[in-house]
């Protein structure tokens, strides 16, 4: 019972998966589980939501936004290329504005080479701005400077949509570099763009800042009443913003620029308003350490120097020399010759003037060893980067290689399946034939046989064949003559001459021409009955031609076109259709042969008047 049961399940089995329908499913199931392995293999998460979170964070508070950026860079590793360029840009950005350590440079190359090929041009400009604020932290300025420019070319500022804030910034940066270049003038010209696109930005305290930074090159250049100008209206500027930190470091500057310009007393108030609002010095004079705090004890020396106070200048320029800058010992090095020059002690000052120049000899030697690093550094970069563009190249070389010998293998191909189905067709053609070819063969076989059984038969049957052919034969003549008869009664008598032939060989032109405007097709301009036309016309009314060629005017094709289908009695619309134009362009035509031929000016229809007067009107 149970065997029974299970060949019956076996049956059944069989019945509904029958091979054909297995190998679909096997196929089917095939491409699904392909399908699903091609998604998981192309999936990517996307980006944690805590990064459009810290996005906002690094305008306001840059800090936040780099510290929650950086814990989330394990978990960005999985995500798609795009995605982890975006999370890097803004990781840097963070960084950038936070005074932390940016990502390396061969990562934000990485990000810059994406936006140039897939981001819009904020996106570069803000790119190649961060990989020169990376070359800038490296110490590296002539690749900052060749990165800055590219983010000024990446900007498009013919759109609405450009960051003119980002513009202004990549234009300081330049400045300043161009500051350390001692370009003096390159960097003013600099800080007015800067201004210029931070006020296109609606960013009006970084347009104070740009404007306040040509207080540098002026004080390099030796011009102090711009200086004190400059600092005076920046000042104004900080306090209408509330910015105080900035107003009060400006004190320092406007003392500098009262002591080069002779005004000793004002510069002592403004070094007093410094040391009683910033908040930085100590009762003792001694100011905190800090970014160009220590040229408050140049300053503050400089000042006791002109007011003759040369020990308490001799303090202070110490205390410079002692902060450990090497600028500040340079500085202090040569002020303290002066302070013993005015002293008198000669010795002193040949001792400092000695330093002095040491140091110099030492800032130069340092500079032009950084200098020859940075050219190695850069001949490195710039030689790994065209190594990795020929690889680059050689690999999108041999992709290209591959796409053409995939796509010349499916030309053979289609090529092979198209010979294939010719020739099948023609192989099918033939067999078609060769069949109806037997077909007719096994008839004929059948026939002829049957009239050979029959002409073997007796005579009486013979005799019986014999009669119904003739019979056959009588009525076939019969009505050969009954059609004789019927044509010779009913075919008209003029139709034998000269002139009935002629005009039925018109009424054939004539009908053709008919026939295509029916069908509403145009003749083109070498079209065969065109020349019928032309011989009818000739045979018909050579008068018609002869006065066509004694016209003054000659007439081009068409125009002698026209003249002959009016004649003939064509209609405006019939003739469009013929000569493939408009009705208006024929009644157009018909005017203006008749102006052409009979020196008349009149209407189309008057024109087709006297085209068919013609005949007679020649003859008279």
């Amino acid at each position: 019972m149970m065997k029974q049961l299970l060949q019956r399940i076996y049956d059944y089995w069989d019945y509904i998966y029958f091979p054909g329908l297995r190998r679909r499913i096997a196929g089917v199931a095939a491409l699904i589980v392909a399908a699903v392995v091609a998604a998981v293999c192309l999936y990517h998460p996307p980006l944690p939501d805590e990064v459009n979170q810290a996005e906002p964070l690094i305008v306001s508070n840059p800090d936040s936004a780099y510290a929650l950026l950086n814990r989330l860079e394990s978990e960005v590793q999985a995500c798609s290329e795009s995605n982890r360029m975006h999370y890097y840009l803004l990781l840097a950005d963070a960084a950038n504005k936070a005074f932390e350590q940016l990502p390396s440079d061969s990562l934000m190359r990485a990000v810059a080479d994406h936006y140039d090929r897939h981001g819009t041009p904020n996106e570069q400009m803000r790119a190649h701005y961060l990989l020169g604020c990376t070359y800038r932290d490296l110490n590296n300025r002539s690749k900052a400077q060749e990165e800055y420019f590219r983010a000024v070319e990446s900007a498009d500022t013919t759109s609405a949509e450009c960051n003119y804030p980002l513009l202004a910034r990549v234009y300081g940066q330049l400045a300043s570099i161009y500051e350390l270049q001692t370009s003096h003038r390159l960097a003013l010209d600099l800080y007015e763009r800067t201004a210029q696109y931070a006020l296109r930005g609606r960013d009006s305290l970084l347009w104070v800042d740009a404007y306040r930074q040509r207080i540098v090159p002026y004080t390099d250049m030796g011009m102090w009443d711009s200086v004190e100008l400059v600092c005076r209206r920046s000042s104004e500027l900080y306090k209408a913003h509330g910015d105080s930190t900035n107003v009060i470091a400006n004190h320092q500057i406007m003392a500098t620029a009262c002591l080069k310009l002779g005004r000793i007393s004002e510069a002592g108030k403004y070094i007093s308003l410094f040391e009683e609002k910033s908040g930085l010095v100590s009762k003792e004079h001694f100011i905190a350490p800090g970014l160009r705090n220590a040229s408050y004890y140049t300053i503050k020396g400089l000042y006791y120097l002109e007011t003759s106070k040369l020990d308490s200048a001799i303090l202070f320029f110490r205390r410079g020399m002692y902060v450990g800058e090497d600028t500040y010992v340079r500085g202090a090095y040569k002020n303290l010759s002066m302070v013993y020059k005015k002293m008198g002690l000669k010795d002193s000052v040949l001792k400092y003037q000695d330093l002095y120049a040491q140091a110099l000899i030492e800032k130069y030697d340092k500079q032009v060893e950084e200098d020859l690093q940075e050219l190695q550094i850069n001949f490195d970069l710039d030689r790994e980067r065209i190594n990795t563009g020929k690889k680059e190249l050689e690999a999108q070389h041999l992709y290209k290689c591959i796409y053409w010998i995939i796509g010349i293998a499916l030309l053979c191909t289609l090529l092979a399946y198209s010979l294939y189905i010719i020739r099948r067709k023609k192989y099918r053609i033939a067999i078609a034939q060769l069949r109806r070819s037997q077909y007719h063969l096994e008839k004929l076989e059948t026939d002829t046989a049957e009239k050979v059984r029959m002409l073997e038969s007796s005579t009486e049957e013979r005799q019986k064949i014999i009669v119904e052919l003739q019979e056959q034969l009588q009525k076939y003549k019969g009505c050969v003559e009954k059609l004789q008869d019927y044509g010779s009664k009913h075919v008209p008598q003029e139709l034998s001459d000269e002139s009935s032939m002629q005009e039925m060989f018109s009424l054939t032109v004539v009908n053709k021409l008919r026939m295509y405007v029916k069908k509403g097709k145009g003749l083109n301009a070498s079209h065969q009955l065109w020349g019928e036309l032309y011989d009818y016309v000739e045979i018909n009314n050579v008068q018609l031609i002869l006065f066509l060629a004694a016209s003054a005017k000659k007439l081009n094709e068409k125009e002698q076109r026209v003249c002959y289908l009016v004649w003939m009695g064509f209609t405006p619309t019939e003739m469009s259709i013929l000569l493939t134009t408009t009705k208006q362009n024929i009644s157009t035509i018909r005017a203006r042969l008749l102006r052409k031929l009979f020196n008349v000016d009149g209407k189309s229809e008057d024109f087709d008047k006297k085209i068919k007067e013609v005949s007679s009107y020649f003859k008279d």
